[in-house]
């Protein structure tokens, strides 16, 4: 069997996913298929490239050398996919963008609409990412276009322009003991109150990056979901408590089923800025840059104070 993207791209997931059968569904194939691609390169090049250990199929040490260059394979053809894709004159074939899940991505529909009016032909993907899940994509080749929250990694040459600033407010549910906490103290909560209590965190989905996390502290049980809304949801349940954008969660606030508390330690607000591969151009990911770096009414929804 001769080696193709597609069986490298095979390793790389199963090697990522733990288990062919997460793997399967990840890449929208069946296991046996998986199987197979897997015992034919072990055969054709007699090494052995996993071994399960438990219910999980963990790397040989021949395993994590191949999918390393595997991986870097895969960065560099998704690289050149990328400028080929570029070339030539006129708009991309395809353009992705890697939205955080702060901006829900409904909000960007309107974009999408005025852009299928200029009839471009040019298929686009929104991506939902959080945390360093934007910049990871972005950095890979999964996308061209990041909205991204906190600022660049270095070293991987992107360029970036300020959309907005995201307001954060520590909130729980009303009947979270640290409602009744803060009204004994009279005053702002002290770290080692909030560290008693588990926090609701948005799950990192960077696959590359190392996971980032914020407003947890040192030593704190943590609850994690996949995605902010989630995390929203789950403290106005009263699975826990943590630190909330104000623009998505001031429905919960205004009608109290999240309950804001003043801590001594606030978190800073947050830069959620337009990203891109410096030097890169194209014509649709220059209209959809500059579309969203001067949308005014984009722009105005993280204005909200918390108030009706």
């Amino acid at each position: 069997m001769r080696l193709t993207l597609e069986s490298l791209r095979t390793l790389e997931v199963i090697a990522d996913a733990g288990s062919f059968a997460r793997a399967a569904e990840r890449l929208h194939r069946v296991p046996s298929a998986l199987t197979y691609t897997v015992q034919k390169l072990e055969s054709d090049y007699a090494i052995t490239l996993f071994e399960r250990v438990g219910r999980r199929m963990q790397l040989t040490d021949a395993g994590r050398a191949v999918v390393e260059e595997a991986r870097a394979l895969l960065r560099q053809a998704e690289a050149t996919d990328n400028r080929l894709r570029k070339l030539g004159e006129g708009w991309e074939s395809r353009l992705g963008i890697a939205v955080d899940a702060m901006l829900p991505i409904d909000w960007l529909f309107p974009a999408v609409r005025e852009f299928d009016a200029l009839a471009t032909r040019t298929e686009l993907r929104l991506i939902e990412e959080t945390l360093g899940g934007p910049w990871d994509a972005l950095i890979g080749g999964r996308a061209d276009i990041a909205i991204a929250g906190g600022e660049p990694p270095g070293g991987y040459g992107l360029s970036s322009s300020l959309l907005a600033e995201i307001t954060w407010d520590f909130a729980c549910a009303p009947t979270h003991p640290l409602v009744a906490e803060a009204e004994r103290r009279d005053g702002p909560l002290p770290a080692s109150a909030l560290r008693a209590h588990r926090a609701v965190v948005a799950a990192d989905s960077a696959r590359k990056l190392a996971a980032r996390t914020s407003g947890v502290q040192d030593g704190q049980p943590i609850l994690a979901v996949s995605g902010v809304m989630h995390k929203i949801r789950a403290q106005a349940d009263g699975l826990g408590a943590g630190f909330v954008p104000r623009h998505l969660a001031h429905p919960w606030l205004r009608d109290d089923r999240l309950r804001r508390l003043a801590v001594e330690v606030p978190r800073e607000r947050t830069r959620l800025l337009v990203a891109w591969r410096s030097g890169e151009q194209g014509l649709a990911l220059n209209w959809f840059r500059e579309r969203l770096l001067h949308d005014a009414a984009l722009q105005a929804r993280f204005d909200c104070d918390g108030r009706d």
